[in-house]
């Protein structure tokens, strides 16, 4: 694809990088130290699953990338057409360049738009791509809302979830080098082979006694703004249990959602955008319930972390 250079300015498409996190600083100690927690017993043996069902298979359309289908809008991307569970599309093409600077992205994109006509079924993308470039994929809807994507370095990228009906962009672009790359579209209203039926679970074992209560300082809390480790995306628990939730997406800056908390330590029960969210403390470290940390960050100038 040609080379787009300078993407401070216009159309972007960008999934929150790893390459431009700024670094992170620890906030001030905890309040007191907790005491020693205690052991927890064994829990019970897990039950055994039960067996898949056959898979069905589709038939596959190639596609082959088409110039230009680097926006500014979807009408200047490369429209694929209907995605439904007749077929699977596979598309190959090149990223000509990659790169990012500390606000946007400096090399190539490559933009996708389709539309999904069915309600109630899941879509499932992956890319995979020749060398060790850094790829990364973000699906936006026909208002170029971010709706979800991949920013780490995993190689391939697989995600599946349930999309309505609707129109869709899906982009690719790479943070450091070229990449000849391979995207293939599915979805399906069922599951291919329907699934057998899971074991029973085992008892779970008796939890052992906590030990001391300490926590991290509420001010300490909310003091400043929190950014998940390795992303682009920052929360600010605000004093009176409301929060905002912000992914950085250059050049237009940082998209904001608003949402709720309480702290019953060691967790933070939080809402954003109407959806459970829950973190865990640990000393001077969140941990969400994906598994992910989060960190103060040092804050810029407007106190935010980007």
């Amino acid at each position: 694809m040609s080379k787009r250079v300078g993407l401070c300015v216009g159309f972007v498409l960008a999934i929150l990088s790893v390459a431009a996190t700024p670094s992170c600083s620890a906030p001030a100690a905890p309040n007191g130290a907790g005491g020693s927690s205690g052991s927890s017993a064994s829990s019970g043996s897990s039950g055994t699953s039960g067996s898949s069902g056959s898979s069905g298979t589709t038939p596959v359309q190639d596609i082959a990338e088409s110039e230009p289908n680097n926006g500014p809008d979807m009408a200047g991307m490369q429209n694929v057409g209907v995605i439904d569970g007749s077929k699977t599309l596979r598309i190959k093409g090149r990223l000509d360049s990659g790169g990012m600077n500390a606000t946007a992205y400096t090399g190539d994109f490559d933009g996708f738009a389709f539309e999904i006509k069915s309600a109630g079924g899941s879509l499932s993308t992956t890319v995979d791509w020749t060398g060790s470039a850094d790829v990364d994929a973000i699906l936006y809807d026909s208002n170029l809302n971010a709706l979800a994507g991949d920013n780490t370095a995993a190689k391939p990228i697989s995600q599946s979830a349930p999309i309505p009906a609707g129109k869709y962009a899906l982009v690719l672009f790479s943070k450091d080098q070229p990449a000849d790359w391979t995207l293939t579209f599915a979805y399906g209203t069922t599951p291919p082979g329907s699934s057998g039926s899971s074991g029973t679970s085992g008892a779970s074992g008796t939890s052992g006694t906590s030990g001391g209560t300490g926590c991290i300082d509420a001010t300490v809390l909310t003091g400043g703004y929190w950014q998940k480790n390795n992303s682009f995306e920052e929360i600010h628990f605000k004093d009176g249990g409301s929060l905002d939730d912000g992914y950085y997406l250059p050049p237009s800056g940082t998209v904001w959602s608003t949402g709720t908390w309480t702290l019953s330590c060691p967790t933070i029960t939080a809402t954003i955008a109407n959806k459970p969210y829950a973190f865990t403390i640990s000393g001077t470290t969140l941990t969400d319930s994906g598994g992910r940390t989060w960190a103060r960050c040092a804050p810029l100038s407007n106190g935010e972390c980007f």
